[in-house]
């Protein structure tokens, strides 16, 4: 839905590892040096960031390990702070590679709700692989199936969309963001929900850094069991 003026941007940032948040961090600092770190929520998940925080809000995931859960309390941080606030979600194994990310990801939720980038190394979305940049900065797209939805490990979603479509569905250990994205694709049509992917901000991924440093077989089984409950829940267009 498009709108006037620019509101504050807020960083949250699931995350299991001090290495990987010093090295996601850093590379806000390189491209974004203007990036205040008072607007980056961290949820640290099984272990203390505080000796490397650089006046982040700090606060402790719940266990047993969920993503949804652990990103609904930085958003709702996020939005006590800043009623107005968008929401940047940066998972902690992410390293941006292309200079003023915040501010550009910012300026296309002018245009759409939910806007993510282009990705080198792993993506969950076929269409999100590239090399990018290019001349035409801002694809949109439809939700149709969970093929379709942009890949949430670094997504900028507008106040609107969140307030609208409301929490990630904490009975999911994965799929949390398919599920979110049919919620918001669902809307009727008068309510402007739109999705997209930026493609002058481009991010590193490497597989695995993140969520797959716990126990593969448990990993393996929750994806199992959350991809089955998601089919339940939205039927054929989970395939």
């Amino acid at each position: 839905m498009a709108r006037q003026g620019a509101p504050p941007v807020k960083i949250v940032c699931p995350s299991g590892s001090a290495e990987n948040l010093y090295d996601m961090t850093s590379s806000i600092e390189r491209t974004q040096p203007d990036f205040s770190g008072k607007n980056i929520i961290v949820v640290a998940d099984r272990y203390d960031p505080t000796r490397i925080a650089w006046g982040w809000t700090i606060l402790e995931g719940e266990e047993p390990f969920c993503c949804a859960r652990n990103l609904n309390l930085g958003i709702k941080e996020a939005l006590e702070q800043d009623p107005g606030a968008d929401v940047l979600i940066v998972a902690d194994d992410i390293k941006f590679q292309t200079q003023k990310p915040v501010d550009a990801l910012r300026g296309h939720l002018e245009d759409c709700d939910v806007v993510s980038p282009l990705v080198k190394g792993a993506a969950a979305k076929i269409q999100q692989f590239s090399d990018g940049p290019f001349e035409d900065r801002l694809k949109k797209f439809k939700v149709k199936t969970n093929h379709d939805n942009p890949w949430f490990a670094c997504v900028a979603i507008s106040n609107y969309a969140l307030r609208t479509v409301g929490p990630f569905r904490e009975d999911l250990v994965h799929f949390e963001d398919t599920d979110w994205c049919f919620r918001g694709a669902d809307l009727p049509e008068r309510l402007g929900f739109s999705f997209g992917i930026a493609t002058d901000v481009v991010v590193n991924h490497v597989t695995g850094k993140s969520l797959m440093r716990r126990d593969v077989a448990q990993w393996t089984k929750d994806h199992s069991a959350s991809k089955k409950k998601l089919k339940q829940i939205w039927g054929d267009r989970v395939v």
